[in-house]
């Protein structure tokens, strides 16, 4: 379903990993980090409340690959102060939001990225 979305990594967005990728180590991350969101007023999901948080599945059928397949592109960016991967999404007209999604090991994602390029060469 996620194998048509990628993420592009700085410094120029050219480089990036198959959000599949993310899914297979953080998915369950992710899902947990959307029932906690979805609880607070404030949040963008507390609209899809108490929809698509029964299973996994639900949550990545009608919330997640909803969601991250309406943006042009998905980028991870460095919080250089936490060494974290902050996700920002660029719409069709080119204005930027931030993804609603957990914080990851920028680190542990850019060494994967630096290990696929050095395969693929």
């Amino acid at each position: 379903m996620f194998k048509d979305i990628y993420v592009l990594f700085p410094p120029e967005g050219k480089e990036s990993i198959e959000f599949q990728f993310f899914l297979d180590i953080e998915g369950e991350k992710f899902y947990e980090f959307y029932k906690r969101k979805y609880k607070d007023p404030m949040s963008d999901v507390s609209v899809y409340f108490p929809m698509f948080q029964d299973t996994y599945e639900s949550y990545l059928e009608g919330f997640l690959y909803p969601y991250v397949s309406s943006f042009k592109e998905i980028r991870l960016r460095r919080d250089t102060w936490n060494n974290e991967g902050v996700w920002f999404g660029i719409h069709q007209d080119g204005r930027e939001l931030g993804v609603l999604l957990p914080r990851v090991d920028f680190t542990y994602y850019k060494g994967a990225l630096s290990y696929k390029n050095w395969r693929t060469k």
